[in-house]
C-alpha cells in the first residue's frame, strides 16, 4: 500500500492529481489515486483529501511537529498560534519537512478551482469504509496550514488511543469527525446507534503539550 491515497470529486482534474503524484515521488513519498466520487446536484462540493497512514505519518512527520509545537508553547500569551502563524513557522527547524510537504500541496491547490476544499485525513484502521478522519487545511495561506498540519499530527498518537479505549471501531457507527480549534484542542465526534436512532458524541483532546513532554 502507497503512503498516500488521493481522493476528490470527479470535478477535479486527473492530470493535475497525476502532476501532484510525481511531484511527491520526487520527494520519496509514495502515492496514488484512491478514486474519484460523483455528485449529481445543482452545486456539488469540491474536494480532494489525502488520506495517510498513521504509522507512516508519525514516523516521518512526528519529530518535526514537536519542534513547531514547542514554538507554539513558546509564544504563548502573545496571540494565537494562528495570528502569529508565520512568526512560528520562521523560527521553527521543522519547516524543511512539514513546510515542504505543505508548499508542495498548496502549489496543488492553485491549479483546483478556488471553491475546492483541500483535506489531510489519517486512516484509521477501523474495519468498516469510514477509515478515516481528517480536518481542512487553509492552504491559501501555507503558514497556517503547516501549523494546522503539525497540530493535527500532536493529537494524531492520541486520537488512536481513543479510538481504542472508547471502542470506537464498534461505537462509531458513521465514522469520526474532527474539528481543529483556536486553542489547538482537536474535537472528535461520533455517532452511536442506539436504538432506531443516533446519539452525538464528542470527546475534546487538549492540546496541552507540556503536559506530555
Amino acid at each position: 500500500m502507497k503512503n498516500i491515497e488521493i481522493f476528490s470529486t470527479d470535478d477535479v482534474s486527473t492530470l493535475v492529481i497525476n502532476d501532484f503524484i510525481n511531484e511527491l515521488e520526487q520527494d520519496e513519498i509514495q502515492a496514488e489515486s484512491g478514486g474519484r466520487l460523483a455528485l449529481f446536484t445543482t452545486l456539488p462540493p469540491s474536494w480532494v483529501t489525502l488520506i495517510i497512514e498513521a504509522d507512516w505519518w508519525i514516523q516521518v512527520f512526528g519529530a518535526y511537529a514537536a519542534m513547531y509545537v514547542a514554538e507554539i508553547v513558546k509564544e504563548a500569551g502573545k496571540d494565537t498560534w494562528k495570528n502569529r502563524a508565520e512568526a512560528i513557522t520562521a523560527a521553527s527547524k521543522g519547516a524543511n519537512k512539514i513546510g515542504h510537504f505543505i508548499q508542495k500541496y498548496s502549489g496543488f491547490k492553485k491549479r483546483l478551482s478556488e471553491r475546492t476544499d483541500c483535506i489531510v485525513a489519517v486512516r484509521l484502521g477501523l474495519d468498516y469504509d469510514y477509515d478515516k478522519a481528517g480536518i481542512l487545511l487553509s492552504l491559501d495561506n501555507p503558514n497556517l496550514a503547516t501549523l494546522q498540519f503539525a497540530i493535527f499530527t500532536h493529537h494524531i498518537p492520541k486520537l488512536l488511543i481513543l479510538i481504542e479505549e472508547r471502542d470506537l471501531r464498534n461505537e462509531a457507527a458513521t465514522g469520526i469527525r474532527l474539528n481543529l480549534l483556536d486553542d489547538g484542542s482537536l474535537v472528535v465526534m461520533w455517532l452511536r446507534k442506539n436504538g432506531n436512532s443516533f446519539d452525538q458524541c464528542s470527546e475534546t483532546l487538549p492540546f496541552n503539550p507540556s503536559a506530555t513532554s
